[in-house]
């Protein structure tokens, strides 16, 4: 678990890799490009049909990365490991925040037809590079 500090500063350092790749990926080489094959900015207003910028395709990316690790994707398990069922004076809470064993109930698909519960075994690891590999084409984190 990360405190809100490391958080904030992985998060930030995630955007600026992922928004670095995506500059690399989309801006032409500047050695090569005349004005002739890009034309200027303001001809014909094209200023209004410009692209994303590099740090909203890479905000985006990360948004639609996170949107399949909750709610309705997730599968119900059985709770042989649990994490977060003590609270700050190590009394039991009501709500835990990971139950971790076999898969009772599958979650929804995801876009790659894909389920969470094919990268899980039986004591409840997570293939997390198998899942990482079969959804490379949906997002890069």
């Amino acid at each position: 678990m990360l405190t809100d500090v490391q958080y904030d500063a992985a998060h930030a350092d995630l955007l600026d890799r992922l928004s670095r790749y995506y500059e690399d990926k989309d801006m032409p080489d500047t050695k090569t490009a005349t004005i002739e094959e890009f034309g200027n900015k303001w001809d014909q207003h094209s200023f209004l049909d410009c692209k994303p910028s590099p740090m909203k395709k890479a905000e985006d990316n990360y948004v639609k990365s996170l949107k399949f690790m909750v709610g309705p994707y997730l599968p119900k398990m059985k709770p042989n490991k649990v994490l977060g069922a003590l609270g700050h004076e190590d009394d039991p809470v009501k709500d835990v925040v990971f139950e971790l064993g076999p898969v009772t109930q599958k979650g929804e698909k995801l876009d790659s037809n894909q389920n969470h519960e094919d990268y899980i075994d039986d004591s409840g690891y997570y293939d997390i590079t198998k899942y990482l590999d079969d959804h490379w084409a949906y997002f890069l984190v």
